[in-house]
C-alpha cells in the first residue's frame, strides 16, 4: 500500500513535469507560431495589395495611357484602307507632292494639334515613300536625311509595327515609340508609307510619382526583353539584384527583403499578366504597414481554445489510431486518382469499396484506350511505335471494314455493333462520330479448315448487323477493304476501305461496297466529245444538251473507269460549263464561278449530273431571256431582209448565217418579236406582194409567182386562193371592175 500510493504520488509527480514541461514547449511553439503567422499574414496582405496596385498600373498603362494612343491613331489609320485620298492624313499615300504644298501645311497644323491633345506625345512622324519626305508636328522635311532622327527611319522596314518599344532617340530623349505601316496592316510591298507616335518616358515616370502613396516606393517597369523602362525612383544596384532573384523563383510573386536597415516586400507582375510583354515590379517598406489587432486577437483566443481542449483531442486520437490511417488512406485515393464523392453518404468502408470500383472501371478505360490507340497506330501504319502488349495476333488474314451511319452516333452502333455475335475475331474503333473502323482477323489454318471465303463471310455478318440496325431507321454504308495478310500491310486495306467508300457516288443505292468490287475498275474514260455539249449549251438546245448528259452518265457508270477518272470528266464537264458562262458574260451574273467548282459535287454521280442540267437550263433561260430584248433590233433588221428580198430563197439557215445566229433561236426570236412564226410571215408578205402586182401591174400570173419567190405556179395560185379566197386571175379582173366603175376604189386601204 505504501508502494503504490509512493508510485501514485511519483506517477503523479512525473505527469505534473511531464505535463509542465509539454506546457512550456507548446506555449513556446505556440508563439513562435503566432510571430511567424502576424508576419506571414502581414507580408500576404502587403503582396497583395502590391500585386493589386501592379494590376491597376499595369491597365493604367496599356490599357489607358497607352491604348489611347493606339486607338485614338487607329482610327486615324483605317480609314486608309478604303479611302486614302479623302483622308488629309493620308493623301500622299498615291498622290504626288506637287502643286499640293497646301496639304502640307494643314497635315502639319493636325499633327501639332494632336500634340497639345495628348500631352506625354513628343513627337508624331509621317513618312511617304511616294515622294520620299517626312512630316512631323513641327515641320516638313523634303528628304529623310535632313531629319534629325534618321538612321532610326532607315530602320523602319525592318522594325517590328504595332507594339511599344523602348528607343533613345538622335536628340538623347527616351522614348516609347509605336510604329504603324500605311496603309493599316500593310505588308511587303503593299507598305506605302509609316507613321510613328514617340511619348517620353519622363513624362510618363512623374505621373508614376503621383500615383505612388508613400515616399519611399519605387515601381520599376521593365519590356518584353526585360531591358528596364522607366523607375519612380532612382535604381539602386540593391534593387535590381532583388529584382532579378523573384524572376528567377517561378514559385511565388513576391519576396521579404531584409537588407539596408529595413524590411521591404517586393512584388512582382510577370510579362505573361501584360499586353504588352511587359513586366512590372513594386518595393515598398514594410514600417508603413501594421497588423490589424482584431485578426490577430481572434487568432490568439483560437489557439487558448485549442490548447483548453488538447486533452480531449489527444484522447480521441488514441481510440482512433486504426481508424485515421484509414480516413488518410481514402483520402490519399481520392486526391491522387480523382475518385468522386458518393451521392449518399457512406461510411469510410463503404466508400473504399465505391472506390476501388472506381479505380477498376478506370483501368479499364485505359486499357481500352490503349487497345483503340494501338488499333488507329496500325491502321496508319505506324507499328513500329507500337508500346505495351499487343492486342491483334499475328500469322492471320485481316480485313478493314468502315462503317459510316447518318446519325452520328458512331459510339452506340459500336456498341450494339459488339454485343453481336460475330462468325470472325474482330477488334472495332471509333474514329469519327459517323465512323466506325472494324479490323476483322482470323488465323489462315482455320479459314483453310473451315472452307469457305473470309471475305463472302465478312459480308454476311454485316448483313445480318445492318438487317437489325435497319429497324432503327438509321441509314448506313460499308466499304470493305481488301484481305492482306501481314500485320503491316493492314494499312493497305484501311486505305482500299477508304477508297472504296467513294464509289459510292456511283452506286448511292448500294448499301455494301468490297475492295473486290471495284478492284477492276483500273481504266481511264474514254474522250468525249465536250464540243458537243458547248454547242447545245450556246445553242440552247435542250434536247441535245439532255442526250449529252444521259449518255455522259451512263458511260460513266458502265465503264469500268476509276474514280479518279470520273472526276476528272466531271471536272473537265465543269470546265466546259464555265468558259461557256465566262464567253458568255454570264459570270456572277447568274451563278458565281467559284460557287459552280464548290457545289456541283452532289451526293451522288446522279444528284451531281441532275444538278449540272439544272444550272444549264437555268443559264439558257436566263440568257434567252436577256437574249431576246437585245436581239429584237436583229429580227427587225431580218424582217426589213426578206421584205427587200421576196423574190428569192429565204431560209432560216440563210437568216442564221446573217445575224450568227443559230435557226431555231432565230425561230423562237421572230415569233416573240413578230407575234407570228417565220413560215407564216413569209406567206403572208409574199401574197400581200403578189396582190399589189396584180393590181397594178400587168404582168403575167407566172412572173408575178416568180417575183414573189414561188417556182411553182400552181402551188402559188393554190396559197394566193386559200388567202383571198379567189384565184389570181379573179382577184385583178375583179379589181378591174372596181376601178372602171369607181377609180377611188381602185387600191383598197387594209390590204
Amino acid at each position: 500500500m505504501k508502494y503504490r500510493t509512493k508510485f501514485k504520488n511519483n506517477v503523479l509527480t512525473l505527469m505534473i513535469i511531464s505535463y509542465s514541461i509539454f506546457a512550456v514547449i507548446i506555449v513556446g511553439v505556440i508563439g513562435i507560431f503566432l510571430f511567424t503567422r502576424a508576419n506571414d499574414i502581414m507580408v500576404r496582405e502587403i503582396s497583395a495589395e502590391s500585386k493589386y496596385r501592379l494590376e491597376k498600373m499595369s491597365d493604367f498603362t496599356e490599357q489607358s495611357l497607352l491604348n489611347k494612343y493606339e486607338e485614338t491613331f487607329l482610327n486615324k489609320t483605317l480609314p486608309s484602307i478604303e479611302k486614302p485620298s479623302e483622308q488629309e492624313l493620308f493623301y500622299f499615300l498615291n498622290n504626288p507632292i506637287k502643286d499640293n504644298q497646301f496639304r502640307i501645311v494643314q497635315l502639319v497644323q493636325n499633327l501639332n494639334n494632336s500634340i497639345y491633345t495628348f500631352t506625354e506625345t513628343d513627337n508624331i512622324t509621317l513618312f511617304f515613300k511616294k515622294d520620299n519626305f517626312l512630316v512631323d508636328h513641327e515641320y516638313f522635311y523634303e528628304s529623310p536625311q535632313s531629319h534629325f532622327d534618321t538612321a532610326f527611319i532607315d530602320e523602319l522596314p525592318s522594325i517590328e509595327p504595332y507594339h511599344w518599344f523602348h528607343r533613345t532617340s538622335a536628340n538623347g530623349k527616351d522614348l516609347l515609340t509605336y510604329v504603324y505601316t500605311l496603309p493599316y496592316k500593310a505588308t511587303g510591298e503593299r507598305i506605302q508609307g509609316y507613321m510613328y507616335i514617340d511619348i517620353s518616358l519622363p513624362k510618363m515616370t512623374l505621373l508614376y510619382q503621383d500615383m505612388l502613396q508613400a515616399s519611399k516606393e519605387n515601381i520599376y517597369i521593365f519590356d518584353e526583353n526585360h531591358n528596364l523602362l522607366l523607375s519612380a525612383l532612382p535604381q539602386s544596384e540593391h534593387d535590381m539584384q532583388l529584382i532579378e532573384k523573384l524572376k528567377k523563383d517561378t514559385k511565388s510573386d513576391f519576396l521579404l527583403d531584409k537588407g539596408d536597415g529595413q524590411e521591404n516586400v517586393v512584388s512582382y507582375l510577370p510579362p505573361a499578366a501584360s499586353k504588352q510583354g511587359w513586366s512590372y515590379v513594386m518595393i515598398r517598406p514594410m514600417n508603413n504597414f501594421a497588423l490589424l489587432a482584431k485578426n490577430f486577437k481572434a487568432e490568439i483566443l483560437l489557439i487558448c481554445i485549442i490548447v483548453l481542449i488538447f486533452g480531449l483531442i489527444f484522447s480521441y486520437f488514441l481510440s482512433r489510431r486504426f481508424y485515421m490511417p484509414l480516413k488518410k488512406l481514402l483520402f490519399n485515393i481520392r486526391n491522387l486518382y480523382d475518385v468522386p464523392k458518393p451521392f449518399q453518404p457512406n461510411n469510410e468502408y463503404k466508400t473504399l469499396d465505391n472506390a476501388i470500383l472506381f479505380l477498376e472501371k478506370k483501368i479499364t478505360h485505359l486499357e481500352d484506350e490503349v487497345k483503340t490507340k494501338q488499333l488507329i497506330q496500325i491502321l496508319n501504319g505506324s507499328i513500329s511505335n507500337l508500346k505495351g502488349d499487343l492486342k491483334i495476333p499475328l500469322n492471320c488474314s485481316y480485313i478493314v471494314t468502315m462503317i459510316k451511319t447518318a446519325s452520328g452516333a458512331a459510339e452506340e452502333i459500336k456498341a450494339q455493333f459488339d454485343r453481336m455475335c460475330h462468325s470472325y475475331h474482330y477488334e472495332s474503333v471509333v474514329t469519327r462520330d459517323d465512323e466506325i473502323v472494324v479490323l476483322f482477323f482470323e488465323e489462315i489454318a482455320m479459314m483453310e479448315s473451315g472452307g469457305g471465303g473470309f471475305m463472302k463471310w465478312i459480308e454476311e455478318d454485316l448483313k445480318k448487323f445492318f438487317a437489325i440496325m435497319n429497324q432503327t431507321g438509321d441509314s448506313f454504308k460499308c466499304a470493305v477493304g481488301s484481305a492482306e495478310f501481314s500485320l503491316d500491310r493492314i494499312h493497305l486495306s484501311y486505305r482500299n476501305a477508304n477508297e472504296v467508300f467513294q464509289y459510292f457516288f456511283l452506286y448511292p443505292d448500294r448499301k455494301m461496297l468490297s475492295y473486290l468490287d471495284i478492284s477492276e475498275r483500273q481504266g481511264l474514260v474514254g474522250l468525249f466529245k465536250y464540243n458537243l455539249f458547248e454547242n447545245a449549251l450556246k445553242a440552247g438546245n435542250r434536247e441535245a444538251l439532255d442526250g449529252f448528259l444521259s449518255d455522259f452518265a451512263q458511260s460513266l457508270c458502265s465503264q469500268a473507269v476509276t474514280m479518279e477518272a470520273v472526276e476528272l470528266s466531271l471536272n473537265q464537264l465543269v470546265n466546259t460549263l464555265a468558259q461557256v458562262m465566262v464567253e458568255w458574260n454570264a459570270v456572277e451574273k447568274y451563278i458565281s464561278i467559284s460557287d459552280l467548282f464548290a457545289n456541283y459535287k452532289k451526293i451522288s454521280l446522279h444528284e451531281t449530273i441532275q444538278g449540272i442540267r439544272e444550272i444549264c437550263n437555268e443559264l439558257i433561260l436566263q440568257l434567252e431571256a436577256h437574249s431576246i430584248n437585245s436581239h429584237e433590233e436583229v429580227i427587225l433588221e431580218l424582217k426589213q431582209y426578206i421584205d427587200s428580198h421576196l423574190d428569192e430563197d429565204i431560209s432560216l439557215d440563210l437568216l442564221s448565217q446573217k445575224a450568227s445566229l443559230s435557226p431555231s433561236y432565230i425561230s423562237t426570236l421572230f415569233g416573240t418579236v413578230m407575234k407570228v412564226s417565220f413560215s407564216e410571215y413569209m406567206t403572208k408578205r409574199r401574197l400581200h406582194r403578189a396582190a399589189e402586182l396584180l393590181r397594178n401591174e400587168r404582168t403575167a400570173v407566172k412572173d408575178i409567182a416568180a417575183q414573189v419567190g414561188y417556182r411553182n405556179v400552181q402551188y402559188f395560185c393554190t396559197k394566193f386562193k386559200e388567202h383571198y379566197a379567189v384565184t389570181p386571175i379573179q382577184y385583178r379582173n375583179s379589181r378591174k371592175i372596181v376601178v372602171d366603175q369607181d377609180p377611188a376604189k381602185a387600191v383598197p386601204n387594209g390590204e
